[in-house]
């Protein structure tokens, strides 16, 4: 059987530690530029860590997905109140409501506290683009990573290697050129990145949220509002994190 190889997957940054939270697992917030900010899943922690810290992680990078209750954005919105005002008959099924999240996470099997107070980050990657589009200017890529890092399963993949769960990297392309020349990918094409992590902050509406979700019942509820139109007015603040391209390797 041919020695089984695996795509680069590779990140090393360094900021300051703005929060640290879990339960069994160690996550902490970094701020790793001016307003950009990148969440790590801390593998091996250092045995004291506390907000105010300056960390350096060196790890590999995935999506983390994630249920965020209807709770939750209303807070983020400053909308508490709304559920007191929904039908009571739907009250029930209006707290139930969650919306799936995806984000970009490091996860860091090496973690050091540090006396250096600049930030930096820098991310290696290869892969398969699985999925690509335009929002403004920029290209945004998904990329699937089969790093060392990633699950096997029972199932026989290529070249009689089990076959692999992937860890996806969202990154971007901007204005569609890296180092001043436009960039023409299609979708399976093997890549070569690095890049840095970069966290970008928009607006949804809570209309938008509901939406999202393609429930004809949650339609159903927003018209059973007293104000229906007041979805549209409340708006939380999401954040999304992903690598922006400095280089890029296009294998033909």
């Amino acid at each position: 059987m041919r020695t089984e190889q695996f795509d680069t997957n590779t990140t090393v940054l360094r900021g300051k530690v703005r929060r640290v939270w879990g339960r069994t697992d160690v996550f902490a917030r970094l701020l790793i530029g001016e307003r950009n900010y990148a969440n790590a899943l801390l593998a091996a922690p250092p045995q004291t860590l506390q907000a105010g810290d300056n960390l350096t992680l060196s790890g590999y990078l995935f999506h983390h997905q994630f249920e965020e209750t209807v709770f939750r954005f209303l807070e983020n919105a400053g909308a508490k109140s709304f559920l007191d005002n929904v039908p009571e008959a739907d009250r029930p099924a209006w707290q139930a409501i969650t919306f799936k999240r995806i984000n970009t996470m490091m996860y860091a099997n090496g973690a050091t506290t540090c006396t250096d107070d600049g930030a930096t980050s820098e991310s290696n990657l290869d892969g398969i683009i699985a999925k690509q589009w335009q929002h403004a200017d920029n290209t945004y890529l998904r990329i699937a990573a089969y790093d060392a890092f990633t699950i096997a399963s029972n199932q026989k993949g290529n070249r009689g290697q089990m076959r692999r769960q992937p860890h996806y990297v969202t990154v971007v392309i901007k204005d569609g050129q890296v180092g001043g020349r436009e960039i023409q990918l299609r979708s399976k094409s093997r890549v070569r990145i690095t890049g840095t992590l970069q966290s970008l902050t928009y607006q949804q509406s809570l209309f938008a949220a509901l939406a999202r979700r393609g429930d004809p019942e949650t339609t159903a509820m927003i018209e059973r509002l007293p104000e229906p139109g007041a979805t549209h007015d409340i708006v939380a603040t999401q954040e999304s994190v992903h690598v922006v391209v400095s280089r890029l390797v296009v294998f033909s």
